[in-house]
């Protein structure tokens, strides 16, 4: 489970901007929790083979799965209400 620079990026300014931290980090230990243990979970919309995209708390997370390497890549997060 890693998280790319790029979404680094992403979840310092979601962070920074946010009127209440302790719910992004929270946010953010679910997501590493759900997608260590299931990357394919019911809670996941598959966009490609690969690719998936899941809402958890107040965070939308792009990421891709290497099942061969059993490795799980967040490429994007985004506030959930921001599109």
């Amino acid at each position: 489970m890693s998280w790319c620079q790029t979404a680094l990026d992403q979840l310092a300014d979601i962070w920074i901007s946010a009127t209440d931290r302790t719910l992004v980090n929270e946010a953010v230990e679910a997501t590493d929790a759900a997608l260590a243990s299931d990357p394919f979970g019911s809670e996941t919309l598959d966009l490609a083979e690969g690719l998936g995209v899941v809402t958890i708390g107040s965070l939308r997370v792009v990421y891709s799965v290497d099942a061969d390497a059993r490795a799980v890549d967040v490429a994007t997060v985004r506030h959930a209400d921001s599109g």
